[in-house]
């Protein structure tokens, strides 16, 4: 169960569907139907404030575009790990 997100970073996806941390916190929450408790704090050790990707070889070495939208991912994900971890196997500690 998520509820408490420690927000210290951004959060993005391969290539163009980049989104601001709050609006991906929101359709964690959306798709959970719970609310989170954010705690704010400063910038962790080991902490990468951004993390822009050039996708360019991708494409041209494996002919692969993202064609899923940051709204359509979180839901899949969200998907993919209770059916993973909903089958007995153990969540890794954070």
């Amino acid at each position: 169960m998520i509820n408490h997100i420690l927000v210290t970073g951004s959060a993005g996806f391969i290539g163009f569907h980049l989104c601001k941390r709050l609006y991906f916190l929101s359709l964690i929450e959306e798709t959970l139907g719970k609310k989170t408790n954010i705690e704010y704090l400063p910038m962790q050790p080991g902490g990468v404030e951004a993390t822009p990707a050039d996708i360019d070889d991708l494409v041209r070495d494996h002919n692969y575009l993202p064609h899923v939208n940051v709204e359509e991912g979180v839901k899949l994900f969200i998907d993919w790990f209770k059916n993973y971890y909903g089958s007995g196997r153990s969540i890794p500690k954070m």
